[in-house]
């Protein structure tokens, strides 16, 4: 997968569950939420950028510690922020961080729990 498809998998996901959702929004507002479930996205190679495969697999933001801090930070975040507008958004960047790291799982493969063995494969 590359950067677009990392970003954009999150993105889509939110639209189609706002398709469903009765509650209306400016145009403005979802252009920020989508830009800042896009960056989350994309976070784990914007923390620690890579350009072979073997440097993905030894990636420190593509592991267990840095995944768990990230998602868990951004459900804390959601969790104090709950009554602001925008404190649901954390609730879906903490899914598109990690599912930028399952879509790296299935696509190549990570040492997500840094035994040495990658998870996945091509």
């Amino acid at each position: 997968m590359n950067i677009i498809t990392h970003s954009l998998l999150p993105v889509t996901a939110r639209q189609l569950s706002e398709l469903r959702s009765p509650e209306p929004s400016s145009y403005r507002d979802q252009i920020r939420g989508w830009l800042l479930i896009a960056v989350f996205g994309s976070l784990p190679d914007l923390l620690d950028p890579h350009i072979s495969l073997g440097a993905r697999c030894n990636s420190y933001s593509h592991m267990w510690p840095c995944t768990l801090i990230v998602v868990s930070g951004c459900l804390a975040g959601a969790l104090v922020f709950r009554k602001r507008r925008w404190g649901h958004l954390l609730l879906w960047c903490a899914p598109a961080y990690a599912l930028h790291v399952a879509g790296d799982i299935v696509s190549g493969g990570l040492d997500f729990l840094g035994t040495g063995r990658a998870l996945g494969d091509w």
